[in-house]
């Protein structure tokens, strides 16, 4: 990949569109978080629309393949397929991504600043809302949520979120539906009774794991998760330019 190319996409990108990324995601996200922590700061509406604003950034960036005309400029600029997406993975993942954080800093500070004039009384630490646990675990499941629906948005290229949100639903409802039958050909076809005690002791014995080892199991399957979904979008724009 050449980096200047990788500079000239992110140049074109930011001289067309840091005005409305400001005004529309950074000042609209900053309002919404002031306004939603006004009204109940035990929510988190905020966080909500965040991840909504991350999922239509990942339509956006590949808004050009949704037009004909657009679709053919787009994919004859003097750039590889890689250099686009490796772009646009930067624009969704890193750029989006911290102007979203730093939206709903400003936002919770306005807050803040305003309870504290105002004398509110009770009025949690700063951020304290924010700090979890699970932070790690939340990090990894959203960024599988986004390459799922960045690669969405190269193969559907119109309306991406909503069909690759249709997609998702329908996947997991036809796994629904094989996991019921299986569990029902089980039980019903080739399982007595104390077969199944034997299973279901094996089961709930093998599954007491170490934590450790679970973690770093699901640490693993979250990153396989991620770069597999990305791997298939550098693929389908390469499909797409041929």
């Amino acid at each position: 990949m050449n980096i200047n190319n990788i500079k000239n996409l992110l140049n074109a990108y930011f001289v067309e569109n840091w005005k409305r990324d400001i005004i529309w995601m950074g000042g609209v996200m900053a309002g919404i978080t002031l306004l939603a922590n006004m009204m109940n700061p035990y929510t988190y509406v905020e966080i909500f629309v965040a991840v909504i604003f991350m999922l239509v950034m990942t339509q956006r960036v590949f808004i050009n393949l949704g037009n004909a005309s657009q679709s053919i400029h787009y994919l004859m600029i003097p750039a590889s397929y890689k250099e686009k997406v490796a772009t646009n993975m930067f624009l969704v993942n890193i750029y989006a991504v911290v102007l979203m954080l730093l939206s709903i800093f400003v936002g919770y500070s306005l807050f803040y600043i305003v309870c504290k004039i105002g004398g509110v009384s009770n009025l949690s630490p700063f951020l304290g809302k924010y700090k979890t646990d699970q932070a790690g675990s939340t990090i990894l499941l959203f960024y599988m949520a986004l390459s799922v629906f960045f690669f969405g948005a190269v193969y559907f290229r119109k309306k991406s979120v909503l069909k690759t949100f249709s997609a998702i639903l329908a996947v997991c409802f036809a796994l629904s539906l094989i996991s019921m039958l299986v569990l029902w050909l089980n039980v019903r076809l080739t399982m007595h009774t104390g077969m199944m005690n034997v299973q279901y002791s094996f089961l709930s014995d093998s599954s007491n794991l170490p934590e450790l080892a679970s973690n770093i199991l699901g640490f693993i399957f979250c990153i396989g998760f991620i770069v597999f979904f990305y791997a298939l979008s550098f693929l389908r724009l390469k499909e797409t330019e041929a």
